[in-house]
């Protein structure tokens, strides 16, 4: 949603939009108060509240990258555009236990809004039509232009800097060497209750920066369910990267990615870079949520052990060599971003043009 208001603000035909933001995370709230304070068209409103229902149910159009409140139901005039938030490596949906119940609202969500965005063909198929049972009964249009979040990666130079000034300003000290990401996913049962270990989170890092060297900065940047929890953790400070940055932005900047079953991998394939696959917890991750590809399948160096991990990536990226599977993997799951996706998508939604 982001990638796709920064585009319409920017437009010229699109300067009659009102935009209305609902954001919960406070470190957010400031950012975005601090860039469109004193702009007309831009408001936020707090999750919830009675601003948020007004703003839900009379805006003319809706953007979400997960779901609206069981509560809401969109009236015949609205558009809503679902976004989602990645293409899954984990099961979801009806593929995994339990996934009838947990998947109602989701499932809900989907079948009310007028177009669902997929970043390739296995998102469409796999999840979409098949994890979350849409084929032959969704009405609305599976957009598959690729991901307007993916765009964000696109960085120039000049936004590269001042990307590493926002992290000093934010006392992360990076100098001027090429970063490495460590994106893990989330753990829990529910978003509401992630596990959340600082002292492990910690130790992964270190041993990270430890693989890689001197010559690379390792950045964590956990799952947003855990993120507010870590931010209280002092000894993560040197390394934890603010939320206010957004995480394709980090993408972009970094020479490479260490991640375990995020669907970031499937984005940061759009930058031709290495990642490393650091997964202690593979085959009771496979038991009790299951992924889609097998784990030791993956298009990097995979291991339990994080030194291990960070070793074989510093080869990757020090003789620029790509993984075996890597070449395959960005073809399938990567192949419509050029850093024009948010463009098309928003001429197929909102221009109404169709293709030729």
């Amino acid at each position: 949603p982001e990638a796709i208001f920064r585009y319409l603000f920017d437009h010229p035909d699109f300067k009659h939009l009102r935009h209305v933001w609902a954001i919960k995370d406070p470190q957010a709230i400031r950012r975005f108060k601090a860039e469109f304070r004193d702009h007309p068209r831009v408001r936020f409103v707090p999750r919830d509240g009675s601003s948020y229902w007004r703003a839900l149910s009379t805006s003319r159009v809706l953007f979400n990258n997960a779901t609206f409140p069981p509560a809401f139901g969109k009236r015949e005039s609205q558009l809503y555009v679902n976004t989602w938030h990645g293409t899954p490596l984990k099961r979801m949906g009806f593929d995994i236990p339990d996934g009838a119940v947990e998947s109602a609202n989701t499932l809900r969500n989907f079948l009310m809004a007028d177009y669902l965005l997929a970043a390739n063909d296995t998102m469409r198929e796999q999840m979409y039509e098949g994890a979350y049972r849409l084929c032959n009964i969704y009405r609305g249009r599976i957009i598959e232009e690729g991901y307007p979040r993916i765009d964000r990666q696109m960085l120039t130079e000049p936004q590269r800097t001042r990307l590493r000034e926002e992290l000093r300003e934010a006392g992360i000290t990076v100098g001027e060497l090429p970063l490495v990401l460590y994106a893990p996913t989330w753990r829990g049962t529910s978003f509401t209750d992630p596990e959340a270990d600082a002292e492990e989170l910690l130790r992964r890092t270190a041993a990270l920066q430890a693989g890689l060297g001197s010559d690379f900065r390792v950045l964590l940047r956990p799952h947003q369910a855990v993120q507010a929890v870590l931010e209280a953790s002092p000894t993560l400070a040197r390394d934890l990267v603010p939320s206010t940055i957004p995480t394709n932005v980090l993408l972009g900047a970094a020479a490479g990615l260490v991640t375990d079953y995020s669907s970031v991998l499937f984005d940061f394939l759009a930058t031709g870079r290495p990642i490393g696959f650091l997964t202690p917890d593979a085959d009771e991750y496979t038991r009790s949520r299951g992924t889609y590809a097998p784990i030791d399948e993956l298009p990097g160096p995979i291991s339990a052990d994080a030194h291990t991990v960070g070793g074989e990536l510093r080869a990757l990226l020090h003789t620029k060599t790509a993984h075996p599977r890597y070449a395959e993997w960005a073809a399938r799951f990567a192949p419509f971003e050029d850093g024009r996706a948010t463009e098309r998508i928003v001429d197929i939604v909102l221009r109404g043009r169709v293709e030729e």
